[in-house]
């Protein structure tokens, strides 16, 4: 599908610019305004394609740097590197066999970043809390191999198995499935979408319209800590919420990824 106009409209749009936004609208390759559907008006045009999300969620696309073209994942609201995964060995790749070896402050002060694999099951799982406690830049990924939902990562990096202690905000993993892999890329000269302008990976104006449409049940702030009352749907906070990624919740499910404006996948017209 080309990159024409589209305003989306009545859904739940994950912006740091506004975290109230409801509505979207893409222009060619870029975001040309986030916010209320109510204030919309001018900004939309006659020959705007208008899409309803009905309550849909719409976030920046996840970024996978080990991912292929062509793996499943590209298709799933996951963007992979146009000439292929990154050579591991251009990057600190860290799994959950080898985080016992890490060191977070010495990468720190070194300005190096990680590419970590969260644990899948029954398995050691990276400190990503010890990671980002020390300002390391973090990225994501579902490793080599057959791919994960990034809503699957997301829930193995807030609630790896058995060690709470070493999870992360939903928030922290979030960022670091989308902003974190673009600020690793650009340390290696890796190119993401055509053309290389992807930006930062948020949805605001003029950011690159790369994003992903998900059916979603609850959305919440979460943290790590099952303990401490963190689950909130109340959007005076200013905080973007988030898809329960609790063990046993229902994960979102891809409607439709853009990268660069133009409609990679679509089923959203067979919702």
């Amino acid at each position: 599908m080309s990159a024409g106009r589209r305003f989306y409209r009545n859904g739940i749009v994950y912006s740091a610019q506004d975290p109230f936004a409801t509505a979207m609208v893409v222009e060619g390759g870029r975001v040309a305004w986030v916010g209320p559907d109510a204030g919309a008006g001018p900004w939309v045009q006659p020959d705007d394609e208008v899409v309803d999300l009905a309550g849909r969620l719409v976030t920046p696309v996840f970024v996978d740097l080990l991912a292929a073209p062509g793996d499943a994942a590209g298709a799933a609201g996951v963007l992979a590197p146009a000439a292929g995964p990154v050579d591991p060995s251009s990057l600190l790749v860290v799994d959950p066999d080898a985080g016992d070896l890490v060191d977070p402050a010495g990468l720190a002060d070194r300005g190096r970043g990680v590419l970590a694999v969260p644990a899948r099951h029954h398995r050691d799982p990276v400190d990503l809390a010890a990671l980002a406690a020390a300002g390391v830049v973090l990225a994501l990924s579902s490793g080599r191999g057959a791919p994960l939902s990034p809503w699957a990562v997301l829930r193995a990096a807030v609630f790896p198995d058995g060690h709470p202690e070493r999870g992360v905000s939903a928030r922290a993993a979030f960022l670091a499935h989308t902003r974190g892999p673009r600020r690793l890329a650009a340390t290696t000269g890796t190119v993401l979408e055509p053309g290389g302008d992807g930006g930062q990976g948020g949805l605001s104006a003029g950011a690159g319209a790369s994003y992903a449409v998900w059916d979603v049940d609850e959305l919440l702030v979460q943290t790590p800590d099952r303990r401490v009352a963190a689950w909130s749907t109340d959007a005076r906070a200013g905080t973007p919420v988030l898809p329960d990624l609790a063990p046993g919740a229902e994960l979102p499910v891809c409607r439709r990824t853009a990268i660069g404006g133009r409609v990679t996948y679509d089923t959203l017209s067979d919702a």
